[in-house]
């Protein structure tokens, strides 16, 4: 019955987590959000290097000569300073860290890749409820093999504003077809749920299927739009469209004009990334899409 109990306290905690309230922290399968303070920096998560240190069986120690902060635990021994990624060894070894260590409020944080990469703990980020499990195999296991995880819509928290207020399945029936059709036919994930955004299908649509919709090959959208090279034809709109300039999706002699409709100022240029507007960009065309719903 207690471990019953323990899986309904994790999944419960997960799912406040899946609509947005927070992202939740697990350190040796304990719940750890409220008592720690973290930083984020290019997308990880830091850490207070000694509060993970200790939690997870490490010595850390602090040289005020040189300010070399050391990490060790058994035979393992790792320098490093705050601002430099470098990280070194004993033997005079080193490697860049994901991110480099920062001191924030006289605390020096890490990426908790930190341990993984030197220590061999463990890190798993989940997409889906946006939370962190450091050393916390069990836990996550326990977590995604829940009713409630499975029920949990990841392409809904892909990030993207439902600007139609449109679902998938509604958007199939009106097209007069049933849910799996509509996703086979642009080609689409088959466990896509009917209740996914029609924004959140759109940008999963790949950019192959996107070109045959617009009645072109990959190599043509490809140059018309001027995608980066990491762009592939199984690559998702979304995330294709998200590194196109401005300059080269809606064009330089309309710059003016968008600016002007969705409220940006002298920041936007014709070398502003999609992505780095697409947010304001359809927050202003749902809430017009709202206010004509009201007339």
């Amino acid at each position: 019955m207690k471990k019953v109990l323990a899986v309904a306290a994790i999944t419960a905690t997960m799912l406040a987590v899946g609509t947005g309230a927070y992202a939740a922290t697990y350190v040796n399968g304990v719940d750890v959000t409220n008592e720690v303070f973290t930083t984020i920096s290019n997308d990880y998560t830091l850490f207070p290097v000694r509060y993970l240190g200790e939690k997870l069986g490490c010595d850390v120690s602090w040289n005020p000569n040189d300010k070399c902060i050391s990490v060790s635990k058994g035979d393992i021994h790792r320098d490093f300073y705050n601002g430099s990624a470098a990280v070194y060894d004993w033997n005079g070894n080193s490697y860049n860290l994901v991110t480099a260590p920062k001191l924030v409020d006289g605390n020096t944080m890490v990426p908790a890749e930190f341990y993984r990469d030197n220590f061999g703990v463990s890190v798993i980020w989940d997409d889906v409820t946006s939370s962190l499990f450091i050393n916390s195999e069990d836990t996550y296991n326990k977590l995604i093999n829940t009713d409630e995880y499975r029920r949990i819509n990841k392409y809904n928290k892909l990030g993207y504003v439902d600007v139609s207020g449109r679902t998938i399945a509604q958007v199939a029936e009106d097209a007069g077809m049933d849910l799996q059709e509509f996703l086979e036919e642009y080609d689409l994930p088959a466990d896509m749920p009917g209740d996914t955004t029609e924004s959140a299908a759109y940008n999963c649509i790949s950019v192959s299927k996107m070109a045959e919709i617009y009645d072109m090959d990959f190599d043509t959208i490809k140059k018309v739009l001027n995608f980066p090279n990491s762009v592939n034809k199984d690559t998702a709109w979304g995330v294709a469209i998200g590194q196109v300039k401005l300059g080269d999706y809606i064009g330089e002699d309309n710059l003016a004009e968008f600016k002007d409709c969705y409220g940006f100022g002298d920041e936007v240029t014709a070398n502003t990334l999609w992505g780095d507007v697409r947010q304001k960009v359809d927050e202003v065309s749902k809430q017009q899409r709202i206010e004509s719903e009201k007339k």
